[in-house]
């Protein structure tokens, strides 16, 4: 049994539930797709405010999103032939978004007009670049952590039950330091809220930083692959010098190691240009490229 035995034949949809994980990551997997985007943890905690639909044409699987009221798919999943595809798909709607790199080339050549999505291209980071910060280059990063341990007693714990509630209360706190960002921040607070809702069900990983005995940092991260660590969510008090990098590091140092992780994915930077500047300063190893056709 594959995840194309539980979804509708297209133009027919259904949305996208929990218990869809085991076989969707199956089939995501053996088809080697490894965007972010495509991963189920992000597709499922962030259908409430972008739903998410199923459906196939096929040995494909069709992803249909909701993006500010427009049905976008994201590119299909599965083994089929491209120029069919694209046209079945177009006559629902012209938006196909995260393209990958050799498909966009390919449907270029079949005449199709495709554009290079910058916004969304993923930062993907060497780890042991992440959690040794060895060089020069991350000198400043070395210097924050330093100056952040001498000032705080921080203390690390893994995600669990135990303390989801404590990082779901903390989220609150931080969203409404960003009133000015009122609709993303409540987004973001809905998928934080179900990533730890489902944390185990969605095989998550995450770690938390406390401060006299209050969560001051978290992190949500899984796996793309065996080799390959993805952070959903990140965030730390901002009137806490280095505590951002402190939270970076010691996720990956105090959670994936020995993991046989050799690559981190820290997603995209959505051409915010502060995360844009903060990513290309923890250099990255190199991007997955995202193209789109709009």
């Amino acid at each position: 049994m594959t995840i194309l035995d539980t979804i509708p034949a297209f133009p027919k949809t259904r949305k996208i539930n929990i218990s869809d994980f085991a076989l969707y990551e199956k089939w995501r997997k053996e088809n080697g797709s490894e965007m972010a985007d495509t991963i189920f943890a992000n597709l499922f905690i962030w259908s409430d405010s972008r739903p998410i639909l199923f459906s196939k044409i096929d040995n494909a699987l069709i992803i249909a999103g909701i993006y500010d009221g427009q049905k976008k798919f994201i590119y299909p999943i599965g083994k089929f032939d491209y120029e069919n595809m694209i046209e079945k798909l177009i006559k629902i709607s012209p938006n196909i978004i995260k393209i990958p790199e050799r498909a966009a080339e390919k449907l270029q050549q079949l005449g199709f007009k495709i554009e290079e999505d910058r916004d969304n291209f993923e930062y993907v980071y060497k780890y042991e670049d992440l959690a040794e910060l060895k060089g020069r280059r991350y000198d400043g990063k070395r210097h924050n952590i330093k100056t952040c341990l001498s000032k705080y007693e921080c203390i690390y714990e893994k995600l669990s039950h135990n303390n989801c509630e404590d990082c779901l209360k903390f989220h609150e706190k931080w969203a409404a330091t960003k009133p000015d960002q009122k609709k993303e921040t409540q987004d973001e607070h809905l998928a934080v809220k179900k990533s730890l809702q489902y944390f185990n069900e969605l095989e998550l990983i995450g770690g938390a930083i406390r401060i006299n005995r209050q969560i001051e940092a978290f992190t949500i991260g899984g796996k793309i692959n065996e080799k390959t660590a993805i952070i959903h969510s990140e965030k730390a008090n901002a009137k806490i010098p280095g505590l951002y990098q402190v939270i970076n590091q010691w996720f990956l140092i105090n959670s994936l190691n020995n993991a046989g992780i050799e690559f981190v994915n820290r997603e995209q930077d959505l051409g915010i240009p502060g995360l844009r500047k903060a990513k290309l300063g923890y250099h990255p190893d190199h991007f997955i490229k995202k193209f789109c056709k709009n």
